[in-house]
């Protein structure tokens, strides 16, 4: 993260935990969502000073009460920095995030046919906006 930054790229995305990773054993599921807290805590710091500003796409929802919280206050404290954007893709599938984007755009539009839709208004619907 700390070379691409000095890369100047401005934004890098990590695949961290897919939909799929939930049919992992507990235990597993478990030790990645204990390393995810261990890691929010530790690079904190490393992101303020670097100017590294959290996002993560996916169902965040989904994650444990924890795990939601401290991604929540790091991407809270994080949230004006802007040498670089690191989102963690968390519980997440492009396939779900198709699914969660038509579900947000037919909730908050009169769409009645497919034809209607259109991209512009859409993307307005998938997680990286």
């Amino acid at each position: 993260v700390e070379t691409a930054r000095e890369m100047c790229v401005q934004h890098l995305t990590l695949y961290a935990f897919s939909v799929e990773n939930w049919k992992r054993p507990k235990a597993e599921v478990s030790a990645l969502m204990a390393l995810l807290n261990t890691f929010l805590k530790r690079e904190l710091s490393n992101m303020m000073k670097n100017g590294i500003r959290l996002n993560v796409i996916g169902r965040i929802d989904d994650l444990p009460n924890n795990v939601r919280k401290n991604l929540r206050d790091t991407m809270e404290k994080t949230a004006n920095n802007s040498n670089l954007v690191l989102s963690l893709a968390l519980n997440y599938g492009a396939r779900t995030e198709i699914l969660d984007a038509v579900q947000s755009y037919i909730s908050k539009n009169d769409v009645q046919k497919c034809d209607e839709l259109e991209w512009s208004t859409f993307s307005k619907h998938i997680y990286t906006r």
